[in-house]
């Protein structure tokens, strides 16, 4: 009889996550504090840390204040719901302005017994900028229906009459 080998889990999950294009990580919660407990590449860029010091850290030490809070509120959330909590931020850079959207799940108990939590934070500055134009076309068309001299009858992407 063939015993299938062992999968060390942990392994198995660093693997995942330091292999993500996004930020993703594990983080543990001691009082008011998100301590990262695991955390990928993007993580330590975003944070402006090297990748190997990373781990220990918690989120107040390593973003803004702003954003490790709403960060602890999102994993309060998820806590006390047992569901996803999702959340967005932006960030203003020299070059451009990047927003950000991200989900954090309740997990488990770390193995010193705090509450864990899986994080998955991506970049949506193209998808935010196409919508952001889109809005400014809207009310650049709407502006030049309403002040066309003749009765004009418009139809919206719903089929009612604007």
């Amino acid at each position: 009889m063939n015993a299938k080998p062992k999968v060390d889990e942990k392994n198995v999950l660093e693997n995942l996550v330091h292999t993500m294009p996004a930020i993703v990580g594990l983080v543990e919660l001691e009082s008011d504090e998100l301590k990262i407990i695991m955390g990928n590449s993007e993580l330590a860029r975003f944070c402006r840390v090297a990748a190997t010091a990373i781990e220990g850290k918690n989120l107040s030490e390593v973003l803004p204040e702003f954003l490790a809070k709403q960060w602890l509120k999102s994993c309060r959330e998820a806590q006390a719901t047992g569901k996803k909590a999702e959340f967005s931020f932006s960030q203003g850079h020299e070059s451009a302005h990047l927003f950000y959207a991200g989900t954090c799940y309740s997990s488990c108990l770390s193995e010193r017994g705090k509450p864990t939590f899986g994080f998955y934070v991506h970049d949506v500055s193209e998808e935010k900028r196409l919508s952001l134009r889109l809005e400014r076309n809207e009310r650049f068309l709407s502006v030049i229906l309403e002040s066309l001299p003749v009765a004009l009858f418009c139809k919206d992407v719903k089929n009612e009459f604007r």
